[in-house]
């Protein structure tokens, strides 16, 4: 994601995952190097002093940032569009920013992709920039299947 803010949505955010990952899930996240040093400090924090791997990507290019927003879950699900980890995307603060944005959910060999690029990227940086994280494993692809499309919004 772009960034976790340190609010509530970002602080329930933290603690599901944080419960998620007391409970055996291995979760890794990749934010933006910028902007995580402005949004979400706390949270990003807390998150890793419970284990919880966090990638703070920073582009080679000049002014690039990571704005890549995908969720994936035991490789089954995959949710992706333009929110991020706070108040004014969730709307939770009555008397924040209400900003308008949209995710879908999308299961399928379509996410062979999204699982390959996540992976890809956190391997490479760990790999680049020689980081303590754990890598992940490479991703085997199922068979594409040929047929039917179906979106619903």
């Amino acid at each position: 994601t772009w960034a976790f803010y340190d609010d509530i949505t970002g602080k329930d955010a933290m603690n599901m995952l944080i419960e998620k990952k007391k409970e055996g899930v291995d979760i890794k996240i990749i934010v933006d190097k910028n902007v995580s040093g402005n949004h979400g400090v706390s949270v990003l924090k807390k998150m890793q002093e419970n284990g919880i791997e966090i990638l703070k990507y920073k582009d080679d290019r000049f002014n690039d940032i990571w704005h890549v927003k995908i969720i994936l879950v035991d490789d089954q699900y995959l949710i992706t569009g333009g929110m991020n980890f706070g108040d004014p995307y969730s709307h939770k603060d009555p008397n924040g920013l209400k900003w308008r944005d949209t995710d879908v959910l999308i299961t399928g060999p379509a996410l062979s992709k999204a699982i390959n690029f996540f992976t890809n990227v956190w391997n490479s940086e760990i790999s680049d920039k020689s980081l303590n994280l754990n890598k992940i494993a490479p991703y085997e692809v199922y068979a594409e299947k040929q047929g039917n499309a179906r979106v619903s919004f």
